[in-house]
């Protein structure tokens, strides 16, 4: 499934030689503490910051002018009303129409609400449910923005294409009952473009599991966040982006641990 939203966003720009790319990121950890949405047993807010979340976008565009968008965040999921107005202001500020455009969430369960995404599974009061509408309003703004930003930083650049692994993730279905079989994919899917100097500028990989390690009451935004954390730090030039594909009925394993 990565590899498609990979190649769907490459194949929305005609097939020339020369691109230009451009990423940006915006920390969106919440100011205050939040319902967190994934795991419906929660019954309280947020108590602290693990470690900061973060909305990014990666702006491809060819020669003919042809442009498309990445966004991928620290979130559960976009639904509608928070997914409609990114994709409304991205129209009247930057021209871009939805076809243009992709939102991922790496589905972290240690995120916040936001929108209508949960709010019946955890029953919030008037107070709770305002900062969540706070929260949310910011949320838009600051995609809208990033988005902004990543077209901004169109430059030159190469694209490649490589093909990772990575064993963590197991089918849950079969967690509890073995004897039934169920797929898993452990592929690891990866795109680099490197400016024309040769300075990575963007790395954007994918894997297909539930960002489910961790189930504390701080925010973060699971093994897929800190893995992009790692990859920034060993590459300070480059924005890592993190797309998350069909894992639905998979989890990571071991679980619990921050370690």
């Amino acid at each position: 499934m990565i590899r498609v939203l990979l190649l769907l966003l490459a194949l929305a720009l005609p097939a020339l030689p020369a691109w230009k790319a451009g990423a940006a990121k915006r920390n969106i950890t919440p100011s205050e503490p939040i319902w967190m949405s994934g795991y419906a047993s929660r019954d309280k807010p947020s108590e602290g910051v693990y470690a900061p979340i973060y909305a990014k976008a990666l702006a491809l565009k060819d020669d003919s002018g042809g442009l498309s968008v990445m966004v991928t965040a620290d979130l559960v999921g976009f639904t509608r009303s928070v997914s409609d107005p990114i994709f409304d202001e991205a129209k009247k500020r930057y021209g871009l129409f939805r076809a243009q455009l992709v939102l991922n969430a790496s589905h972290t369960h240690s995120g916040p609400v936001t929108g209508q995404l949960g709010r019946p599974t955890y029953r919030l009061d008037a107070k709770e449910a305002a900062v969540v509408e706070r929260y949310t309003k910011r949320l838009i703004e600051d995609v809208v923005a990033v988005i902004g930003e990543a077209i901004d930083n169109l430059e030159p650049a190469d694209m490649a294409f490589e093909q990772g692994y990575a064993g963590f993730a197991v089918n849950r279905r079969r967690v509890g009952h073995r004897e039934y079989p169920g797929p898993v994919d452990h592929d690891v899917p990866t795109m680099t473009l490197r400016a024309s100097g040769g300075e990575l500028k963007a790395l954007v990989f994918g894997y297909s599991c539930h960002a489910t390690v961790m189930n504390q009451f701080e925010i973060h935004g699971d093994y897929p966040a800190f893995a992009q954390t790692e990859l920034e730090r060993r590459y300070p030039s480059a924005v890592a982006l993190f797309l998350n594909g069909c894992g639905a009925d998979q989890n990571p394993l071991p679980r619990r641990k921050m370690e």
